[in-house]
C-alpha cells in the first residue's frame, strides 16, 4: 500500500491519541471542581444539621441493685408510628447549591410492659421519679425550635444536658411513673406473662437536616410515612417502601415493618457505662429517604467528556475522507487546530456550566465550538459547502451526545446504536473508493 496514504492514516491515529493529554486535564479539572463542590456541601450540612437519623423513643427506668449500683432498664416500643414531611430548600456556598430541608417529626405509640423487675433479683429499689424517655437525633444541632413530648397525654419535661444511662443520643425528657398506674402494675410484680395495658407517647421534633432523613424502626410492628414537595426522592436503607407515589409536586412514601428478625432487644439492663446502643446495630436497620439532586452538572460534563474522543475520532475521519474523496489537502496542523477546538468544548461546558446550568453552557459552548471549527476548515476544504457539511455533522453529534446524556438509563444503547449507524454512513460513502488510486495510483499491496 502507498506509503503516503500509511503515513497519513498512522499521522491521524498519533493526533487521536494525542488528544487523550487535553482531555484528560479537562476529566481531572470536572474532578476537582466536584471535590470542591462535595466540600462546600458538606459545609453547609454540617451547619445546617446534617443527614439525620430519628430512631426511638426507648424508655428508661433506673433501678438500685443489691450492691447499691445505680443500674438501668430500656424498653422498645410495642408499636411505633412516624411520620414528617420535608421541606426543602436550596442553599448556596459560592457557586455551589446544595439541598436542604425543615421538617416537624411526629413519632406516635405505645409501650406494653411486662413485670420485667421480676426477673431481675438484684433489683432492691426502682427509682420511679427517676424514668426518662430518649428520642434519638443523630445530629442534635438540626432541632432548631423547642421539641415537645407527651406521656400519656401529658407533657413532659425535657432534660438538657448530660443524661446517665441513656441508651441513644439525642433529646431526653423525663416521665411520671412513680404515682401512675405503669408504675403501680410494675411494683405489683405479677406473673412474667402478665402485661399492664399499653402507654402512650408522642413525640415531635422540629428538625432540619441536609439530603437525607432515616427512621430506625424500633418498635415491634413500625409505621412510617414521609413526604415531600421534592420531585426526586432517592429511597434507601434496610427497608423499601410498601407504597409510593412519586410525580412532579412531589412525593409520598408508607412503610410497614414489623420486627420478626428480633434485631433488637425488647428490653435490657444495663449500668452507666454500658447503656448505649452502639450505631453498628442501629445503621443497618434504619430506612428512609435522599433528596437527590438529578444528575449535576459536574456528573453530565464528566460523562460528555468520555464521549469526547469519539467525536474527535469522527470529525478526523470525515476530515480524511474529504481527502480521498474530494482530494483536499489537509495539514496534521489542521487536525491538531481541530482537536484543540473540539477539547475547549469540554472545558467552556465545565465553566459555563457552574453559573449558567448545563443545557444553557452545552448550547452555547457547541455553537462557539461548531462555528469556529466551520469557519476554519472553510479555509483548507475544497470549498464553502465542504465547511457546511462538517458544521451540519458536528451539530448532530453534539445533539445525539446531549440527549444521550440526559437518557442515563438508555445512553449505552443509544450510543451503540449511534455508533453502528455512523460506521454504515462512512461505509456507504466510501463503497466506491479506491483506495489504492486515492494516495499515488498503487493498485496491489506491493
Amino acid at each position: 500500500m502507498n506509503a503516503l496514504f500509511l503515513k497519513k492514516t498512522g499521522i491521524i491515529a498519533v493526533l487521536v491519541v494525542v488528544m487523550f493529554v487535553p482531555l484528560t486535564a479537562i476529566k481531572s479539572l470536572v474532578t476537582e471542581r466536584r471535590t470542591r463542590g462535595m466540600e462546600a456541601a458538606r459545609e453547609v450540612s454540617k451547619t445546617w444539621g446534617g443527614e439525620q437519623t430519628v430512631t426511638g423513643p426507648v424508655l428508661t427506668i433506673p433501678f438500685v441493685d443489691q450492691e447499691n449500683a445505680t443500674r438501668y432498664v430500656h424498653f422498645m416500643p410495642e408499636a411505633l408510628e412516624a411520620s414528617g414531611k420535608l421541606v426543602p430548600e436550596k442553599r448556596r456556598r459560592g457557586i455551589y447549591e446544595v439541598v436542604v430541608y425543615k421538617s416537624e417529626i411526629t413519632l406516635k405509640g405505645t409501650f406494653a410492659l411486662p413485670s420485667f423487675f421480676e426477673s431481675e433479683p438484684a433489683v432492691d429499689r426502682i427509682l420511679w421519679d427517676k424514668a426518662f424517655l430518649s428520642a434519638g437525633i443523630s445530629q442534635l444541632q438540626g432541632v432548631q425550635s423547642k421539641a415537645r413530648f407527651l406521656w400519656q397525654d401529658e407533657p413532659c419535661r425535657i432534660r438538657h444536658g448530660k443524661t446517665p444511662g441513656a441508651p441513644i443520643n439525642g433529646l431526653h425528657a423525663s416521665v411520671l411513673l412513680e404515682n401512675s398506674a405503669l408504675g403501680r402494675a410494675l411494683h405489683a410484680q405479677g406473673s412474667p406473662d402478665d402485661s399492664v395495658h399499653p402507654f402512650s407517647f408522642e413525640i415531635y421534633l422540629p428538625l432540619q437536616g441536609a439530603g437525607r432523613l432515616n427512621v430506625t424502626p424500633v418498635g415491634n410492628t413500625n409505621i412510617v410515612d414521609l413526604s415531600s414537595t421534592w420531585e426526586h426522592p432517592g429511597f434507601q436503607g434496610r427497608y423499601f417502601p410498601t407504597s409510593r407515589e412519586i410525580s412532579p409536586d412531589g412525593f409520598t412514601a408508607h412503610w410497614d415493618v414489623t420486627n420478626y428478625d428480633g434485631l433488637l432487644a425488647r428490653a435490657w439492663t444495663s449500668g452507666k457505662e454500658h447503656a448505649f446502643i452502639s450505631s453498628s446495630t442501629l445503621d443497618p436497620l434504619s430506612f428512609g429517604v435522599q433528596l437527590v439532586q438529578p444528575v449535576d452538572f459536574y456528573t453530565k460534563s464528566e460523562r460528555s467528556v468520555k464521549y469526547a474522543l469519539v467525536i474527535i475520532t469522527i470529525t478526523f475521519l470525515t476530515f480524511f475522507i474529504f481527502e480521498v474523496v474530494k482530494k483536499s489537502r489537509i495539514h496534521p496542523m489542521h487536525y491538531i487546530l481541530v482537536g484543540i477546538s473540539l477539547s475547549l468544548f469540554y472545558l467552556l461546558l465545565l465553566s459555563l456550566s457552574e453559573h449558567l446550568g448545563f443545557s444553557c453552557a452545552y448550547l452555547i459552548a457547541g455553537v462557539a465550538s461548531i462555528s469556529s471549527i466551520g469557519f476554519y476548515s472553510a479555509g483548507f476544504l475544497s470549498g464553502a459547502k465542504d465547511s457546511v457539511i462538517v458544521s451540519m455533522l458536528l451539530s448532530v453529534l453534539f445533539g445525539a451526545f446531549y440527549v444521550i446524556l440526559q437518557l442515563e438509563n438508555l445512553s449505552l444503547v443509544l450510543g451503540s446504536a449511534g455508533l453502528f449507524l455512523i460506521l454504515v454512513a462512512i461505509m456507504v460513502i466510501t463503497r466506491k473508493v479506491d483506495w489504492y488510486e486515492s494516495f499515488g495510483g498503487v493498485d496491489s499491496l506491493e
